[in-house]
């Protein structure tokens, strides 16, 4: 592959030079190398994407993003709105902790900010848990008016700029892969948050769970490159982990559930409120970091090849599975109902239908 003529450095840990690198995984797929470059960092195992210039990169200032693949779109983005939704559950139960410690009276509402929150419905979640006073921040209007129709305040980040020290909570949901530098929007971020100790919480998809051909992402993150990545920023890494996308997203046959398919990172801007960290803290951190470390190039290609491969089977399984049950029922549903076809007595069709109605699971195949 030619040297890409263009600054190499990885957007996660700063690394200078990222080596070229063509990624051949059938369930983990590539980008297109004719419109861009993956860079790898031998430093953090993160991906950089570098577009070439031709490349048409995805905006979000008129709604294009969310419309690919629509001549007509509806005014929410529609089913995955409520995939955002349903992230408030995992997400408040990560934070819940962190907020308690936030010295805030009974009468007065945290102040939170979504960074690139969109219509809001995830923090209309958090809402319903907790006193909040939620603000959007994103580039996309139609997101941004929908926000507002819930009650929530909004940034028009195309317009205006983040506020200085305004933030208890700040929640940045697979939004920093989206960002070409990260670097940079972290640090308003950190200076959003109040000078005390804000909480920031942030989720990206996994590079050894999640294909890396995404057309609106520039990084793909390991667990170290987002680490390296919130401490150049003048982060403090409280805790790291993994997590995965709401089961909702099955009704949509999402393809990559895996409990490794995201990671979760909650930090905080440098204030006092949540320092020190204890050492158990880092400890779990460090460990969290080294079980996901693949950084040889070699040892990198192997590992994303397993992991794709343990992915694609998972996957599969639980489909089938689900497949099969629906095929099991529809035939069942089928026999019955030539059962009451073929059976004259009105009588009888009464008796079945009580005896049927018997069962709990035949009662809940009724209305399925």
């Amino acid at each position: 592959m030619n040297d890409i003529e263009q600054d190499t450095s990885c957007r996660a840990c700063g690394e200078p030079v990222t080596t070229p690198i063509a990624i051949n995984n059938f369930f983990l797929p590539e980008k297109d190398p004719t419109l861009w470059t993956d860079g790898f960092c031998s430093v953090c195992g993160t991906i950089s994407h570098f577009s070439r210039p031709s490349t048409s990169v995805i905006k979000y200032h008129d709604s294009a993003y969310r419309e690919r693949g629509y001549e007509l779109a509806p005014p929410i983005s529609l089913p995955w709105s409520t995939v955002t939704f349903e992230r408030y559950r995992h997400i408040n139960n990560y934070l819940s902790t962190y907020i308690e410690q936030l010295p805030q009276t009974s009468d007065q509402a945290v102040k939170h900010l979504d960074f690139g929150g969109y219509n809001g419905f995830m923090s209309y979640g958090l809402r319903q848990l907790h006193n909040f006073h939620s603000t959007i921040a994103d580039l996309d209007p139609r997101g941004l008016a929908i926000a507002e129709a819930l009650g929530m305040s909004t940034i028009n980040l195309a317009r205006s700029e983040l506020p200085t020290g305004a933030f208890d909570i700040i929640t940045a949901i697979q939004v920093v892969e989206h960002l070409e530098d990260p670097f940079d929007t972290l640090n308003l971020l950190s200076g959003a948050g109040i000078s005390t100790g804000a909480i920031l919480y942030c989720e990206v998809p996994n590079i050894m769970s999640f294909p890396t051909r995404e057309p609106s992402h520039f990084t793909t993150f390991s667990p170290r490159g987002l680490k390296e990545l919130f401490a150049r920023s003048g982060f403090q890494v409280l805790e790291m982990g993994y997590c995965t996308t709401p089961s909702v997203a099955v009704a949509f046959t999402w393809p990559y559930f895996s409990p490794t398919e995201s990671i979760y990172l909650i930090a905080t801007n440098g204030g006092t409120s949540f320092l020190p960290i204890s050492q158990g803290s880092r400890e779990s951190i460090r460990l969290f970091i080294e079980d996901s470390d693949h950084l040889d190039y070699s040892t990198f290609q192997r590992s994303l090849h397993s992991s794709g491969a343990r992915l694609g089977l998972r996957n599969a399984g639980f489909y089938a599975k689900r497949g099969g049950k629906a095929v099991l029922v529809n035939l069942l549903k089928a026999l019955i109902a030539l059962l009451f076809l073929m059976i004259p007595s009105t009588r009888v069709r009464n008796y079945m239908t009580r005896f049927l109605g018997r069962s709990k699971r035949l009662a809940a195949m009724r209305s399925s």
